[in-house]
């Protein structure tokens, strides 16, 4: 199963990404996450580690904030992307779920978007303040509209109100989302760069 969860800034994606993680956790899946869970076991995503070093890994869930960070489609001809969505296309080889958030479906590798099953778009619920007139998110609540493309010939959407109560406190919902370390080049990096390209 893989899960896109997309929406707003604020609009409860992380929220909902925890519930399912919750829900792994507790049917005994071993969690791999991009981003820190307070109250749950899990090991840090390198999803290259997983594609080499890590055969034997079965029964697991993938949870990926803010996913673009890994497979950003800008680098789909990337060694990690093309890496990242060899595995992605054999998860149910070794029993993996796989959910992920993003603002935008086209920030993320297009190989991956198009072996999505689960579609979940989050939405706030807007309440008016009397006082001054202004419409405020609800705190806990939000609407998720989820569409179901696993049996193509019957795609199902189903909207629910979905109360994130008991799943903020699992997670920090300022926590920054950073890139995998090897996307990443340092200021020292980027000085030698710059020295090497001058001497040519």
């Amino acid at each position: 199963m893989i899960i896109c969860i997309s929406g707003g800034v604020g609009s409860g994606k992380t929220c909902m990404l925890t519930r399912y993680a919750k829900i792994s956790y507790d049917l005994g899946k071993k969690l791999l996450c991009n981003y820190h869970l307070k109250k749950m076991e899990y090991k840090k995503l390198d999803l290259v580690d997983l594609y080499f070093n890590h055969p034997e890994l079965n029964n697991i869930a993938i949870f990926g904030d803010e996913l673009y960070t890994f497979m950003d489609c800008r680098a789909s001809m990337s060694k990690r992307n093309r890496l990242e969505s060899y595995l992605i296309a054999q998860t149910r080889k070794i029993n993996c779920d796989l959910y992920f958030t993003v603002q935008f479906e086209s920030f993320v590798d297009l190989r991956l978007m198009r072996f999505v099953d689960v579609f979940v778009e989050m939405e706030n619920i807007w309440l008016l303040n009397k006082e001054t007139g202004y419409k405020l998110p609800h705190p806990n609540k939000f609407i998720a509209t989820f569409t179901d493309y696993r049996n193509p010939k019957n795609i199902t959407h189903k909207t629910k109100i979905f109360n994130g109560i008991g799943y903020f406190e699992e997670y920090d919902t300022n926590e920054r989302i950073y890139p995998p370390d090897d996307y990443i080049i340092t200021k020292k990096e980027l000085a030698k760069k710059r020295s090497k390209n001058k001497k040519k």
